[in-house]
């Protein structure tokens, strides 16, 4: 009988040599929040039952609109009747090691079942009585057992996260020290998870525009075009009356800011109200060289002159606005100018305050 050995190369060994080599040289640059953060638009969390034809299973909610068949009983199709505090999610691979006289081998066989669990809160109270609701919820509808018997499965979302699968077990705590409320926890057998957020986007993220929004960029023109059209902007008539200082002063450093931000925000950006690509802000970044075809010199220049223009633009709102005060004929503690004065300037890459 013969035999045949064949010897492999292990090729990561190449390739480990050469990760060795980068990782003691200089490193890539490494965006860090060295300006803030902005912090994500506030969600919900909620619990939807789909047929395996893609029909909804309503369930019940006090809330919700009126059952045809049951008048007087609510029915939603997004129940969201609870207050999530955490989830808990966990993976773990299906591997086998064989150990030899040499290197050792694993084999993999894809991933664990995954029981991720979901904690939270549910409201006890006469005008709130999502406990018992709740309850009646998960035995009728939720649970894996009913979701099987109506050819069902549940979706549950949080925080940009989608999960797919069938509750299996829920405990509950009622505490006569906090009888208003009751504290649950879920747990889930996911069959997928999906993330339904925008990852891996190069443009920079600004917040969703909303009316009336005052959050980011976007908040921050609709309030100063409010202010404008309301005002006149300093070149307007100005208001009069009790409290005109203060509401000529606004207007005028809005005008200011507005001009500054609109200059600004365009360099290097894309030439709109908007930071362009998040590669594009140097200013985020945190190592001893520059990206690949990045002109950092021009950079710096944009980013002084940025600076120079908005601290120019925001001068002349503050000139203005003492300008715009005096023709009122009320003239009040001007130390209120450094709210108003600081609270634009802090404003204009859209964090939170």
């Amino acid at each position: 009988m013969t035999v045949f050995i064949m010897l492999e190369s292990d090729p990561f060994t190449e390739h480990a040599a050469e990760e060795m080599s980068m990782a003691s040289g200089k490193q890539e640059p490494v965006r860090r929040p060295m300006r803030g953060i902005q912090i994500k638009p506030e969600s919900f969390a909620y619990f939807k039952v789909v047929n395996k034809y893609g029909s909804v299973i309503p369930v019940m909610d006090a809330g919700g609109r009126d059952d045809p068949n049951n008048p007087g009983l609510g029915l939603t199709d997004q129940y969201t009747n609870f207050i999530v505090e955490s989830t808990q999610q966990a993976s773990a691979e299906k591997y086998q090691i064989i150990q030899t006289f040499g290197e050792d081998f694993i084999f993999m066989f894809g991933t664990q079942p995954k029981l991720w669990q979901i904690s939270g809160t549910l409201l006890n109270t006469y005008d709130f009585t999502w406990a018992n609701e709740f309850w009646f919820n998960y035995e009728t509808y939720l649970r894996g057992t009913k979701c099987v018997e109506n050819g069902a499965r549940v979706y549950f979302y949080c925080d940009g996260q989608l999960w797919e699968g069938y509750l299996i077990q829920v405990n509950a705590v009622r505490n006569s020290n906090l009888p208003n409320e009751v504290k649950f926890q879920l747990v889930m057998f996911v069959l997928r998870d999906y993330v339904v957020e925008g990852i891996g986007q190069t443009d920079f993220p600004l917040y969703p525009e909303k009316e009336g929004d005052p959050s980011g960029i976007e908040g921050l023109f609709a309030s100063i075009d409010a202010g404008l059209q309301l005002t006149g902007g300093i070149m307007g008539p100005p208001a009069m009356g009790p409290g005109a200082f203060g509401t000529n002063l606004a207007a005028a450093m809005t005008s200011g800011i507005t001009a500054g931000l609109s200059y600004a925000l365009g360099m290097g950006g894309g030439g709109g109200p908007s930071r362009g690509k998040i590669r594009d802000n140097w200013d985020e970044y945190i190592g001893p060289q520059q990206p690949e075809g990045y002109d950092w010199q021009s950079m710096l220049f944009s980013l002084t002159l940025r600076g120079a223009a908005e601290f120019g633009a925001a001068m002349m709102g503050v000139m203005g606005g003492f300008l715009q005060a005096s023709m009122s004929g009320e003239w009040r503690d001007i130390a209120g100018l450094q709210y108003p004065f600081a609270c634009g300037i802090g404003s204009h890459y859209g964090d939170e305050p």
